[in-house]
């Protein structure tokens, strides 16, 4: 499976608003490419991305909501002096978590707990856009999974897409819920090369800067 991903760009276009990163990881085999572009990205931006542990994400006692508290205040902190925000699993050398034996203690499927993973992502990512503190512009999402976890616990109907940015990969905003008209690239988890999620974000950073010279 691929790497889901999710980022938030800051700006003073929107009202309180931020991103983050959120691959989700299983005991299944993983592609590099969204793994080779995260640190493209990363490494480009010279950003400092909060890290998110998958471990404790994929279950259903009290260490999703642990694990969910302390990166929402990490990533909080952060998103006050970082231009783009990235809070992701996806760290380099990281081992993948065990969901069929994680499955089998928690007496329930792999595919749930990986469900848990991408809620729990999207729930940091909600938590920090709502916050009072920050103002972001617009947010990137990579993977089918996250962008619907993003849509889900945003309430979202939808998004309205506007543009092709890259084959597989749109521009759009959010329709209805807490993050009605935010601007929105989402691209599938194993679409593109190595620049594409760079490419995606300068894309999204271009129509920021387009929204606040019309301001």
């Amino acid at each position: 499976m691929s790497w889901p991903f999710y980022c938030g760009v800051r700006s003073r276009c929107y009202p309180a608003a931020t991103g983050g990163c959120p691959p989700s990881c299983s005991g299944r085999k993983a592609t590099s490419l969204t793994g080779r572009q995260l640190d493209y990205l990363i490494t480009k931006l010279d950003a400092s991305p909060i890290y998110v542990n998958p471990e404790p994400l994929a279950s259903y006692t009290s260490t999703w909501d642990e694990e969910v508290e302390r990166a929402t205040k990490a990533a909080q902190e952060a998103g006050k002096t970082e231009k783009i925000l990235i809070v992701t699993t996806y760290k380099p050398g990281q081992q993948l978590v065990n969901l069929k034996e994680k499955a089998k203690q928690e007496n329930t499927s792999e595919d749930a707990l990986a469900k848990r993973i991408t809620d729990g992502l999207a729930t940091i990512s909600r938590q920090v856009l709502a916050s009072d503190e920050l103002s972001f512009a617009g947010c990137f999402t990579s993977g089918g999974d996250v962008t619907a976890s993003m849509c889900a616990l945003g309430r979202a109907n939808g998004i309205a897409l506007q543009d092709e940015v890259l084959p597989l990969a749109a521009f759009g905003t959010f329709v209805a819920g807490y993050f009605d008209g935010l601007p929105v690239v989402t691209k599938g988890g194993l679409v593109g090369d190595e620049t594409s999620i760079y490419d995606c974000v300068q894309y999204l950073l271009a129509h920021v800067s387009k929204c606040q010279l019309q301001k």
